[in-house]
């Protein structure tokens, strides 16, 4: 079900019938209207993608208690974990550039979240596959002794 308001902005577009959809639904819903679409027939695929990324959740999560990288996990949803990193000098934004120059991993800074967020980062997870989670977290141990060891380029 969705709830709020729908626009055309907020809309992916993958095909022409659902832009026309999401214009005859612009045409009839107003602003803070509830619009609840009625896909019976999509129930067996959302429940199949909320189990894929529960395992992939779990499996990062998993991943990062058994190692000794010192990034702990402070919080995670469908798509993403939050980690504190163990860097105490040193920006989120800092270690960010660094894990993907050094690592080829991307992550958001915290910073970019508030205030306060100095130590934290969020790598997505949404299109790694739960086995190569341990493959996401040797990137992470690469920095476990402080410093940002490089990861030879990969094809």
């Amino acid at each position: 079900m969705y709830h709020g308001h729908v626009a055309c902005s907020d809309c992916f577009i993958t095909a022409g019938c659902n832009q026309t959809f999401c214009v005859a639904l612009q045409a009839i819903a107003s602003p803070g209207d509830e619009v609840i679409l009625p896909l019976p027939y999509l129930d067996d695929w959302v429940a199949d993608k909320r189990q894929l990324f529960a395992e992939r959740r779990r499996g990062i999560e998993d991943a990062l208690a058994a190692s000794r990288t010192g990034f702990r996990v402070i919080g995670s949803g469908p798509y993403f974990v939050y980690v504190e990193h163990p860097f105490s000098r040193r920006s989120a934004v800092d270690v960010a550039r660094e894990l993907a120059v050094s690592q080829h991993l991307l992550t958001v800074p915290g910073s970019v979240f508030g205030p306060g967020q100095e130590r934290h980062l969020r790598p997505a997870f949404a299109n790694v596959p739960a086995v190569r989670m341990t493959e996401v977290v040797d990137r992470l141990d690469a920095t476990a002794d402080g410093t940002m060891k490089s990861r030879p380029n990969s094809k």
